[in-house]
């Protein structure tokens, strides 16, 4: 679709990956209106993108259901229109083995992920399968498509987002909203933080075996571009990052393999 004076929802627009696609979003003459949880977040957003009345910021407290709900009409009287939905929201998990997480660390990683994707379709899927044309794009880690040792509620919650954002593509598969996966890998800032494309110059290495990798990042910028590339074509399912598309590839050929080797890969984190 098209992205020249359409109004986006960017949720987790206040910080990393959601943050860059604000700005690419705007830089690419589209109206935002970015939401976060944290205000002060969404105040530094709105200092780097220099928009005017083309960014719109909206905080909203996490698992406030009638604030999300709510979210539509303000963005509709604030811009006019309502086009797409992009959704990075979520929360992460400290690494630990599973023996050792607490059953509320699962309770807060399916309300943070899951739940807060299901409520943010449930807000914006009537507005949006009223329009002609109109995108919703669920971003979700490579955890949910083979889990990560120590992480096993984060790779849960993702898996589950996975799973409910397929079964919107199903529905939505001959309709005129598109709606997408995107599967990203592990990213990292810009070296100068200025959406460069460039990667940092020396991530850590990671011991496999008896030698040491340096895992293959991507930047901030590249996985933005391609959320936002995503949002124009309506493509289902994305997988952004070298580390993944090897995971995903792998995992569809030889699921057996894929979880032995990121298990290898990332125990020494574990432990």
């Amino acid at each position: 679709m098209e992205l020249i004076g359409n109004v986006f929802v960017v949720f987790g627009g206040g910080s990393g990956i959601g943050r860059e696609v604000v700005l690419q979003l705007l830089h690419r003459r589209a109206r935002v209106a970015a939401v976060d949880e944290s205000p002060e977040a969404l105040s530094e957003t709105s200092r780097l993108a220099h928009a005017n009345d083309r960014l719109f910021i909206h905080p909203v407290a996490r698992g406030d259901r009638a604030a999300l709900q709510a979210l539509p009409k303000k963005v509709l009287e604030a811009h006019g229109r309502l086009d797409g939905v992009v959704n990075l929201a979520g929360v992460g998990q400290e690494v630990r083995p599973a023996t050792e997480t607490d059953p509320s660390i699962m309770e807060g990683a399916l309300d943070g992920n899951l739940r807060e994707a299901v409520d943010i379709a449930t807000a914006f899927l009537p507005h949006l399968e009223s329009l002609p044309k109109a995108s919703l794009v669920n971003v979700v880690s490579i955890a949910g498509v083979v889990p990560f040792p120590g992480r096993a509620a984060y790779s849960t919650s993702q898996s589950a987002v996975k799973a409910f954002t397929e079964g919107l593509i199903a529905e939505h598969q001959n309709g005129r909203l598109k709606v997408s996966l995107a599967i990203a890998g592990a990213v990292v800032p810009d070296v100068d933080g200025n959406a460069n494309g460039q990667l940092r110059p020396e991530p850590l290495p990671v011991r496999i075996g008896k030698k040491d990798v340096v895992p293959e990042f991507t930047s901030t910028y590249a996985a933005a571009d391609e959320i936002v590339r995503t949002l124009e074509t309506g493509k289902p399912r994305v997988v952004i990052g070298k580390d993944a598309k090897k995971i995903d590839l792998v995992s569809r050929l030889l699921p057996g393999k894929a979880a032995s080797m990121v298990a290898e890969q990332r125990a020494p984190l574990v432990r």
